[in-house]
């Protein structure tokens, strides 16, 4: 229908356009081909208590090998640092346990630039703070080849924009993912600890006093899940208290945790 074509041109539209929180800016390939694809994708829209900000982050996922890679990873910089992030790739380790059969691995595909640095800062961090985790460098390119290939592929078949190697993977654990959870506190610190070190941008951020909700959807048809998509309910205050309130059983752990390590 008209909503879910508005949502897939959105989704086009955000890998087009964003730049600070994209891993790999190239283009989506044609819609059609990722519907005749194997492939998975999610959208997220966040909403806060003053309204929607509407469709902000997506990702085109593929199995592979027993682990669950993404191939596309993106979200609008107006809900960077307010745990959205967080919860984008937790949603990635949620999905690769729940497969059968089950994904231990979970790799995001990313291709550096001067302008994405925000992006690469935290998959570091969350690297950094996962053990098991790891960096694997999938191939050198020089100069404008990485844009050139991914333009190249997105018009031909989704086997080859799929196939079309970043410049590293950001490997992590499926489980450790599946419990991370956005600590504002702890990212108010480490954003503090970046500025004090004079870098760029922050690895997470305060969750404003408006504080955002996420809520997944499947609507779009670049969509190919068979299971359902949680979704986080909107009255929650926060993302943090969201993620809480959906899995109670599970208690909360530190922002950007050490998988099996104590807090």
């Amino acid at each position: 229908g008209a909503g879910s074509e508005a949502s897939e041109e959105r989704l086009i539209e955000l890998h087009q356009r964003t730049n600070q929180f994209n891993a790999w800016k190239r283009p989506l390939p044609a819609p059609a081909l990722l519907r005749a694809s194997s492939s998975e994708a999610f959208c997220v829209r966040v909403a806060d208590r003053y309204g929607s900000y509407g469709l902000v982050g997506g990702a085109v996922l593929e199995r592979r090998g027993g682990a669950l890679r993404a191939l596309s990873f993106c979200m609008s910089c107006r809900v960077l640092g307010r745990g959205v992030e967080h919860r984008m790739l937790r949603e990635l380790g949620e999905r690769a346990t729940r497969a059968r059969p089950a994904c231990t691995r979970v790799a995001v595909g990313v291709v550096g630039s001067r302008r994405n640095l925000p992006l690469r800062r935290f998959l570091e961090a969350t690297r950094d703070a996962t053990d098991g985790a790891t960096l694997v460098r999938a191939v050198q390119r020089e100069g404008g080849a990485a844009a050139a290939a991914a333009e190249e592929s997105a018009d031909s078949s989704f086997d080859a924009w799929a196939g079309a190697p970043p410049e590293v993977w950001y490997d992590f654990p499926a489980r450790a993912l599946a419990e991370l959870v956005f600590d504002p506190e702890a990212a108010a610190a480490a954003a503090k600890a970046a500025d004090a070190h004079g870098t760029e941008g922050g690895v997470g951020g305060v969750l404003g006093g408006s504080g955002a909700t996420a809520q997944w959807s499947d609507e779009a048809p670049l969509v190919c899940i068979a299971e359902r998509l949680a979704r986080i309910p909107r009255e929650s205050r926060s993302v943090g208290q969201a993620m809480q309130a959906r899995g109670a059983a599970r208690p909360p752990l530190p922002f950007l945790p050490r998988h099996g390590a104590s807090a």
